[in-house]
């Protein structure tokens, strides 16, 4: 088995409790693809997860590798995979309980990578996936605003807050934003 470098937590903690290690490269099933991971980002789940806030929701025991944003190089591909090649650059999230994003290869399954847009670098794109998605769901999904409505945004200098202002103006919205004075 190949071995790859990742960022492993040795138990529940502060970021005292993450060291870089030696792991098991992964190994792809027919229906998975293997990224090059070239950025990842830290989110506010993966702090939670590591401090031990969430063990009975997420199951999470240490030694485990966080994060679940990222975005990289297309590596290998499984048989069953229709829709990307090696060499592509992608984004994507992986549910941040099973993680997997703070290393130098990742595996994930079709659904949950996109083709990286061709004006963001990497780290851009990193940055984006949950608090993208988190903000496209509220205003898309749950809210089901449209061109005309007003919005509030409550915690808007954040990362979904600044991403959702931007989606209710794209949307036609008029938004107004609010954030703590720090």
């Amino acid at each position: 088995m190949d071995i790859m470098k990742a960022v492993i937590t040795s138990g529940y903690g502060s970021e005292d409790v993450l060291s870089i290690g030696n792991i098991d490269k992964p190994n792809i099933n027919d229906n998975e693809i293997l990224i090059k991971i070239h950025a990842c980002s830290v989110n506010p789940i993966d702090w939670k997860l590591r401090g031990g806030h969430m063990k009975i929701m997420s199951g999470l025991k240490p030694p485990k590798v966080l994060g679940g944003d990222f975005a990289g190089v297309v590596e290998e591909i499984g048989k069953k995979i229709t829709h990307f090649n090696i060499g592509d650059e992608v984004w994507g999230q992986r549910n941040a309980s099973i993680g997997g994003s703070y290393a130098e290869f990742i595996k994930v399954e079709e659904n949950n990578i996109s083709l990286k847009p061709k004006n963001f670098d990497f780290n851009q794109a990193a940055s984006i996936p949950l608090a993208g998605l988190t903000a496209y769901q509220s205003l898309v999904y749950k809210g089901k605003v449209k061109s005309g409505d007003k919005i509030l945004i409550n915690g808007s200098s954040g990362g979904v807050g600044t991403i959702a202002i931007q989606i209710g103006k794209n949307l036609g919205c008029h938004v107004t934003g609010v954030c703590s004075t720090n």
